[in-house]
């Protein structure tokens, strides 16, 4: 046998148990059922979520025990969620090696979720049922050795994956409440961070590191005398200074201390986002409108009036794409259809330019990113005008009446599944299913909460341990309140849809006059 173990990060509670993992399979070992096994080198993975299927520990385990695991690396597309910003689409592809011998017979893996918290782990699992290799789940005490195991793991995996979704959510609600209070978080160079006293339940608060905070006046005042990021770097590595860690001073860390509103005394809250889980973007994202506060737990260690003065410095020397100035030096004019012009695939704006006076727009996360990261086609220039000159002669109405014949049609049936569903509520068999899913969920919850207040009302768990079983108790309770809402919406009465018809013929009726006054017109 071989076994797998990982921890999600690098925090130092985690350390210990990353540590104890090891023993934890060499004592199953020792138990007298197990006799007949041996044991060959574990594999792990440190600070790696059980999300991301690409860990070096699981590839190389899998490639022993004859797999063929071919990493794909597509292309990066534009996040979902914010389209200016790029994520990757890399994605293992996992087959038998009929030519690899396996060098073990079993996996042991503590539970599910150590393995994969990813819908790919049950592919996974099935290549490896097919080349012999089985994995035991301990804590679960499941082995996969047949197709009835992987279809009874099957569930354990998916709900591994709604917990992850769950923890993902929680956490937004977390920096949500954080937001709202005013918390400060996270080491600062130039400040000495204080975490939150548990004892007196004081929040963390900086306070003021004199020699960093020197550093930083500098950084500050050499960004509002017309020195750039490099150049700044520069002065600080020839003047001995040297960073946190024992390093030099990178011009990208001078860009984000210049930007960081905290030197000021200003809390930026909620200021980076990082996407939502399995969707998470390749670099952090700064959100729009983030709010800032005072706070008597962050001194500033340079005045507002400096803080501005190197950041508006800063801002005139970054030239955007619309401003540099192409090979032959002539800037090129600016087109009042650049900023009206949206990509079709990532939704950006389109910027101008020329090649050899050939005038053309093209997408700005193309121009920015390359073509890896938009593949949305240039827009000449002489096409452009054509198509303009077609609007202006009778294309607008046509594009005009053909939307507006699309959400009449839109309407019409919505307007059909509603009188469906008030002729026979319960016509649609999937619909019934789903209702029975759903309730059944419900009860289950209900049922873990009851489990869960009986174990909080035991006196001999730890503080946290009991802080623990709380939160799982309000994660629990939050999803049972979400699924009867859900519940709630599927078996809505009869007199609130026909309420909502009486709506949505007005809105019909007053789509479709407007429509025919504009043909007429």
């Amino acid at each position: 046998m071989t076994a797998y173990y990982r921890v999600s990060t690098k925090a130092t509670q985690q350390k210990s148990s990353f540590a104890n993992q090891p023993d934890f399979f060499r004592a199953v070992l020792q138990q007298p059922e197990y006799g007949s096994f041996e044991e060959t080198p574990f594999y792990f993975d440190y600070g790696i979520t059980g999300t991301k299927l690409k860990r070096d520990g699981f590839i190389q385990m899998l490639k022993d025990a004859g797999l063929r695991v071919e990493q794909i690396s597509r292309e990066k597309i534009p996040h979902p969620l914010y389209p200016n910003k790029t994520m990757s689409q890399d994605k293992l592809l996992v087959s038998v090696d009929n030519k690899k011998k396996p060098k073990f017979k079993e996996i042991w893996v503590k539970s599910t979720s150590r393995f994969a918290r990813n819908i790919n782990g049950y592919e996974i699992l099935e290549c490896l049922l097919l080349k012999g290799v089985y994995v035991r789940f301990l804590d679960n005490n499941i082995v996969v050795n047949s197709q009835s195991s992987l279809s009874q793991i099957r569930k354990k995996m998916d709900e591994d994956m709604a917990y992850s979704e769950t923890l993902s959510r929680n956490a937004q609600i977390y920096l949500q409440q954080r937001t709202a209070q005013n918390i400060l978080w996270g080491e600062l160079y130039g400040y000495d961070y204080h975490p939150k006293d548990r004892k007196t339940g004081r929040n963390p608060y900086y306070t003021i590191n004199n020699a960093e905070a020197e550093v930083i006046t500098k950084i500050f005042n050499l960004a509002a005398n017309g020195s750039s990021q490099k150049e700044i770097a520069k002065i600080l590595t020839e003047q001995g200074y040297k960073a946190r860690k024992g390093g030099n001073f990178a011009p990208c860390v001078i860009g984000r201390y210049i930007r960081n509103e905290k030197f000021m005394g200003l809390n930026p809250l909620g200021k980076y986002t990082g996407g939502p889980i399995f969707q998470k973007l390749d670099t952090v994202q700064i959100k729009d409108n983030y709010p800032t506060k005072e706070t008597p737990d962050l001194p500033a260690i340079v005045s507002k009036e400096l803080w501005h003065k190197a950041n508006q410095i800063r801002a005139s020397k970054v030239r955007t794409t619309n401003e540099k100035k192409q090979p032959n030096g002539i800037k090129p004019p600016q087109s009042k259809y650049s900023m009206i012009l949206k990509c079709s695939l990532c939704g950006n704006h389109f910027v101008y330019g020329n090649n050899r006076g050939n005038y053309f727009y093209k997408c700005s996360t193309k121009a920015n990113h390359s073509v890896n990261a938009c593949r949305c086609g240039n827009v000449m220039g002489y096409d452009l005008t054509k198509f303009m000159q077609q609007l202006e002669n009778g294309g607008m109405a046509e594009l005009i009446n053909s939307d507006s014949l699309n959400n009449i049609l839109a309407i019409i049936t919505l307007i059909e599944s509603d009188i469906q569903n008030v002729k026979n509520p319960k016509l649609s068999k999937e619909l019934s299913a789903k209702e029975r899913a759903i309730t059944l969920q419900i009860n289950n919850n209900i049922e873990k909460g009851h489990t869960l207040l009986e174990m909080l009302s035991d006196a001999s768990f730890s503080v946290d341990s009991l802080a623990q079983l709380r939160t799982t108790y309000k994660t629990l309770d939050d999803e049972t309140k979400a699924l009867q809402s859900e519940l709630k919406a599927l078996t809505e009465p009869n007199e609130q849809r026909i309420d909502r018809l009486y709506k949505l013929f007005s809105i019909a009726e007053e789509l479709i006059t407007n429509y025919q006054n504009h043909k007429e017109h």
